[in-house]
């Protein structure tokens, strides 16, 4: 799946291009659908159909002006918020067939550097996990058993990310947090299908991997419903005052 497209339930793309076919027809070919053998019910839509069969038609191309209209408009979201070339011709495509269902300015990053605008800012480990998605070594990273009181930030563009009282340890190798600061991450599926990879809301930059339901306590006994999986070189430590 292409990086910044999220398709909605195939249930839209059902319903709403059988929306158009059954308006097209009843607007263009009213006698191709035999309403008349429905009963009483279907002689009566028959003769409705062929008494607003101009209003039909008229609402037929305001509808699908209104789709384009909402297409563009998606197609400059994505440029505007720099996109990959995949992900803002399948929104593009998505909006014209279900409109209103575009990127949402609020999920797009408001951080955008160009690929050598992020190498010249970060470090090369920070450039190698925050942006292209890579993982440091289990146990080598300077956060993983840091427990000071403080708030952690993206490293890439200083996004409050997590705040330390939702840390602990794991004992996997990696910085575990059992939430985020309320919209700061943000998830997609990762491209194996089966992990859900989280990313700094702010500039898209890697953090890591949530997962859930693992069954892992706390040191009071209560159950952690997710664990947070975040690399040290994605992150930022500032102490609390």
């Amino acid at each position: 799946m292409s990086k910044n497209f999220q398709s909605p339930n195939i249930f839209w793309w059902i319903l709403i291009p059988g929306a158009f076919i059954t308006l097209f027809l009843l607007g263009y070919y009213p006698g191709i659908i035999p309403l008349d053998k429905l009963g009483a019910s279907g002689r009566s839509l028959s003769q409705s159909v062929s008494q607003y069969r101009t209003g039909l038609i008229v609402g037929l191309w305001a509808t699908i002006l209104a789709h384009l209209f909402e297409a563009m408009l998606a197609r400059n979201i994505c440029q505007k918020h720099k996109f990959d070339q995949q992900s803002t011709l399948l929104w593009t495509i998505q909006t014209f067939i279900i409109a209103g269902n575009k990127p949402e300015e609020q999920n797009a990053p408001s951080v955008n550097l160009s690929d050598d605008e992020w190498k010249k800012k970060l470090t090369d480990e920070e450039y190698r996990i925050l942006r292209k998605k890579d993982t440091e070594y289990p146990g080598t990273g300077k956060y993983d058993k840091h427990f000071e009181p403080g708030t952690y930030e993206c490293a890439g563009c200083g996004q409050n990310l997590y705040d330390s009282s939702s840390k602990f340890d794991s004992h996997c190798g990696w910085p575990a947090f059992s939430s985020s600061l309320a919209g700061s991450v943000k998830r997609h599926k990762d491209e194996d299908g089966y992990r859900i990879e989280i990313l700094c809301r702010a500039c898209d930059g890697h953090l890591g991997h949530v997962f859930e339901g693992e069954g892992i306590r706390d040191s009071n006994g209560k159950i952690i419903e997710e664990r947070h999986c975040v690399n040290s070189a994605s992150l930022k430590f500032s102490k609390k005052n």
